[in-house]
C-alpha cells in the first residue's frame, strides 16, 4: 500500500513539474524578455492580439525602430505604439502623426506636462478633446488660467473646481457657470462646500445662498459630519 502511495505521489510530482515546465516555455514563446530578434517572430505568435501587438511595441521600443509600429494590424494599435516610442525617445515629433485620439492626446499630454508648456495642448488636433491635457497642466501648475482655453463647458467647470480645491481658493469656485443658472449655482456650491470640508470652517457656507442641493445649511451639517475626513 505504502508503495502505490509512493509511486503515486512520485507520478504527480513528475505531472506538476512537467506542467509547471510547459507553462514556462509557453510564456517564454509569447511573451519572450528579449526582443533583440527578428521583429518577424511576433507574427509567429497565436493570434491573440493583444500579446502580438506588445511583442511588435516592444521590439520597436528595444531595437529604437519606428517603422516595427507599421508592422502592427490594428490602426488604434499603431497609434500606441506610436505614442510609446514617441514617450520612450523623447520625441515629440512622433505625436503629430498619431491619429487615434486617446494615444495622440497621452502622447501631446506627456510632453505638456514634462516642459509644462501649455502650448503643446494646442497642438491636440480634435480640439473636441483637448481638455484632457489643459486639466492635467492646469492641475500639475495649480493654474485656473488654463481652464479658460477648454472648450466643453462641463469640462472647463470640472477644471476649475478641482484647482479650487488644490488652491483651497473660493474665488475660483465663481468660475464654474454649468449648463444653466441653477447648474452653474449648483456646481459653484458644491466647490464652496468642498473648501469648507477641507478647512473645516462653516463659515465658508454662509457664502452660499443658493438654496438647491447645495445650501449653506447642507454644507454646515458636512462641515460638522465630515470635517477633515475628505482631506
Amino acid at each position: 500500500m505504502k508503495r502505490r502511495v509512493v509511486v503515486f505521489l512520485s507520478v504527480l510530482v513528475l505531472f506538476i513539474i512537467i506542467i509547471f515546465a510547459g507553462y514556462s516555455v509557453l510564456i517564454k514563446i509569447r511573451c519572450p524578455s528579449d526582443y533583440s530578434g527578428n521583429s518577424d517572430y511576433c507574427c509567429s505568435l497565436e493570434k491573440n492580439y493583444v500579446d502580438e501587438n506588445e511583442c511588435f511595441i516592444k521590439y520597436a521600443l528595444s531595437s529604437k525602430d519606428l517603422s516595427v509600429c507599421d508592422k502592427i494590424n490594428s490602426e488604434i494599435n499603431i497609434d500606441e505604439c506610436y505614442a510609446r516610442f514617441a514617450i520612450e525617445t523623447n520625441d515629440m515629433s512622433i505625436c503629430f502623426d498619431i491619429e487615434s485620439r486617446r494615444s495622440e492626446v497621452d502622447c501631446f499630454v506627456y510632453f505638456a506636462g514634462k516642459d509644462y508648456d501649455s502650448d503643446i495642448c494646442g497642438y491636440i488636433k480634435n480640439k473636441e478633446y483637448d481638455f484632457d491635457c489643459y486639466i492635467f497642466l492646469a492641475g500639475k501648475q495649480k493654474n485656473e488660467s488654463l481652464c479658460f482655453f477648454i472648450n466643453k463647458s462641463d469640462k472647463k467647470d470640472f477644471c476649475f473646481s478641482e484647482i479650487a480645491e488644490k488652491n483651497n481658493n473660493l474665488s475660483i469656485c465663481e468660475f464654474i457657470v454649468g449648463r444653466n443658472s441653477r447648474d452653474g449655482e449648483h456646481g459653484r456650491n458644491s466647490c464652496k462646500t468642498y473648501i469648507a470640508i477641507v478647512n473645516n470652517d462653516e463659515t465658508i457656507c454662509d457664502r452660499i445662498e443658493f438654496e438647491g442641493d447645495y445650501n449653506s445649511e447642507r454644507c454646515k451639517n458636512e462641515v460638522e459630519e465630515y470635517g477633515w475626513a475628505k482631506v
